[in-house]
């Protein structure tokens, strides 16, 4: 069988393959398997992701860079203990401005100041127990 491409001509097919494939590269596109389905796909110019936009069937719409992604915020808020105590103090002041015991201003200002606080307990510039007591206020 002789397939034909542009001027080339090829005899078998993993020619015609080897040439598609650098041809892509040209273009940007480089394959990589997802982490989380495990398939391969196509990365376009200027993504860079470990993860393919494919929508998973039991997950409404989700696609696998959805899932990994909170796959991995899960994991860090699991065994990482100033992210665990970061997110309970976020949750916290949340509820208190979502019931107006908070201005959103006052919720702005704490957001920030407790991301300064955090990097800093996890630079370990400060005590774990002081930012835990710290964070709460």
């Amino acid at each position: 069988m002789l397939w034909r491409f542009n001027r080339y001509r090829f005899t078998t097919l993993g020619g015609y393959l080897y040439i598609e494939l650098f041809k892509g590269l040209e273009l940007h596109y480089l394959p990589k398997k997802c982490g989380y389905c495990e398939k391969y796909f196509l990365l376009t110019a200027g993504i860079f992701s470990d993860y393919c936009t494919k929508e998973i069937e039991s997950m409404d719409g989700r696609t696998c860079r959805d899932m990994e992604h909170r796959k991995k915020y899960a994991d860090k808020i699991k065994n990482n203990p100033c992210w665990n105590v970061y997110r309970k103090a976020y949750k916290q002041h949340y509820a208190r401005y979502m019931k107006k015991k908070m201005t959103q201003a006052e919720f702005a200002e704490w957001a920030d100041y407790a991301l300064a606080l955090r990097s800093k307990a996890e630079n370990g510039e400060i005590e774990f127990e002081v930012y835990e007591e710290k964070i709460r206020k």
